[in-house]
């Protein structure tokens, strides 16, 4: 997690753990979340041909992943640290298919987010990557005006490929250059905030 601060009393924090990630890569695997033009975006591979292709496991998948957004947001606004799964038998998913689904993408997931160059460390690399301060001193500049107080959690999420702002204070962004080190992205990001 890499959090800043400002001197008038702002606060963005970035992280990308491993609680959606998951969830988004198996929403990837079963062929939930998908690119524009339907086009596969996480894993590159595409779909696992072990996995059931069915309406039925989407659609589980598509209300777990709300339930699991909810949760997380629910958890922050309250100040607590959320729990999203049970590896490795993910008892608290209620679809019988869906957790047999996940527990089966559990151990390449987790493997592949722990290695040396793997998800977690490009993860690390992407926290870090924006550079907020020029932008808010851009957006001063531009704007005429100081920054004022206001609180940003951003969770970054492989897999998804536009912004998801579940509550304002709460943005789930897809981790890359798009949006990260966009200075005009972030610069119309503040405007919301001040």
């Amino acid at each position: 997690m890499h959090e800043l601060n400002g001197a008038n009393q702002w606060h963005i924090s970035i992280g990308g753990d491993y609680g959606l990630n998951f969830a988004s890569y198996v929403g990837c695997s079963v062929g939930a979340l998908r690119g524009p033009g339907g086009q596969h975006v996480w894993p590159a591979s595409g779909s696992d041909p072990g996995l059931p292709d069915s309406d039925s496991l989407k659609l589980a998948y598509e209300q777990w992943w709300l339930e699991l957004v909810r949760y997380k947001t629910d958890c922050i606004l309250a100040g607590k640290h959320p729990l999203l799964h049970q590896p490795p038998g993910f008892e608290t998913v209620a679809d019988p298919a869906l957790r047999q689904t996940c527990a089966g993408l559990w151990p390449a997931f987790i493997e592949w987010w722990e290695m040396e160059v793997g998800g977690q460390t490009a993860m690390r690399f992407w926290e870090a990557a924006p550079d907020i301060y020029n932008y808010i001193n851009e957006f001063e500049v531009q704007t005429g005006r100081s920054i004022s107080t206001f609180t940003l959690r951003i969770d970054l999420v492989y897999g998804i490929t536009e912004p998801v702002k579940p509550v304002h204070g709460y943005l789930l962004l897809p981790p890359g250059y798009k949006y990260l080190v966009n200075k005009q992205w972030w610069i119309a990001l503040l405007e919301e905030y001040c």
